[in-house]
């Protein structure tokens, strides 16, 4: 009697022992289902769920090492620093500055270039080619105001952009975005997020890993405010903080596909192909 009762309790614990030690390809599967719902719907629901998710992995930052060493030393990670010539060309203005290395495929765009802030049209530019079977590939996304009318070649504006290969941990601690907002006194404030704050912070703005109203610990405002920040922006009819997210999302998924899952097959540099084309969409 006593097997008896012991005997599903030791499967259930074995099953148990087999999800904790299988974490990273069953994260690796959540994460690659939630990047699929996101590429082609922009919804709150979709984008809530793969924030959270996301999360997940900033968290297992602190444990990869030791659950999945191979992918965690694996140079397979670009880290992007942004070009001093596009921050020093956005002195004394408020701006925004994402770099998206090696390029974004989403198909979940309106199908514009338009640029809007809280609801205004705003002048930005950009990088992006038409890759073939659709949808649209965006590389870095920059806008400043005031504008500038003396923008000239702008591709000359991220020539400068330095990317370096780098593991896992070394990515989610390199920076996503930098710019300057203004704080409550209207004095701007220069801002820098690597992609772990920004998947943090995202993810608590957003609700996705906490409901609203919860506190935010004195030294994580500064990051919270200019995520909130980031949430207010639009392109494409896309929110900005989308385009960072399904980036860092496609770079775990592309970098995994050897440790844990089948090859990947909605990565930029697997689907897409094209000229690089510079743009700057108008303000109405």
């Amino acid at each position: 009697r006593r097997r008896a009762e012991c005997g599903p309790r030791s499967t259930r614990l074995a099953s148990a022992r087999a999800m904790v030690e299988h974490s990273p390809a069953l994260q690796y599967e959540r994460l690659r289902r939630h990047f699929e719902a996101a590429l082609r719907t922009h919804d709150a629901i979709a984008l809530l769920d793969l924030a959270h998710t996301l999360r997940v992995w900033a968290d297992m930052a602190e444990t990869i090492m030791s659950s999945a060493p191979d992918f965690a030393r694996s140079l397979s990670f670009k880290a992007c620093a942004p070009s001093h010539a596009a921050v020093r060309f956005a002195a004394g203005r408020e701006f925004v500055y994402l770099t998206l290395a090696g390029g974004l495929v989403t198909y979940a765009s309106d199908g514009t270039l338009i640029g809007v802030r809280a609801g205004v049209n705003i002048d930005c530019l950009g990088l992006f080619r038409l890759p073939e079977g659709g949808g649209l590939e965006f590389r870095t996304f920059y806008a400043l105001w005031p504008p500038r009318d003396d923008v000239g070649d702008q591709r000359k504006l991220f020539h400068g952009e330095r990317v370096t290969r780098c593991a896992y941990v070394q990515w989610l601690r390199s920076t996503a975005v930098v710019g300057a907002l203004p704080n409550a006194a209207g004095v701007l404030t220069p801002f820098s997020l690597s992609r772990e704050q920004h998947i943090r912070r995202v993810a608590n703005e957003m609700e996705a890993s906490h409901p609203a109203g919860m506190p935010v610990p004195a030294k994580a405002k500064p990051a919270s405010e200019a995520a909130h920040y980031l949430l207010s922006f639009q392109l494409a009819g896309l929110t900005l903080p989308y385009f960072a997210l399904l980036k860092d999302a496609a770079d775990i998924l592309s970098a995994g596909q050897k440790y844990f899952g089948t090859p990947h097959q909605s990565s930029p540099s697997s689907s897409s192909t094209g000229t690089a084309r510079a743009c700057t969409p108008s303000r109405r």
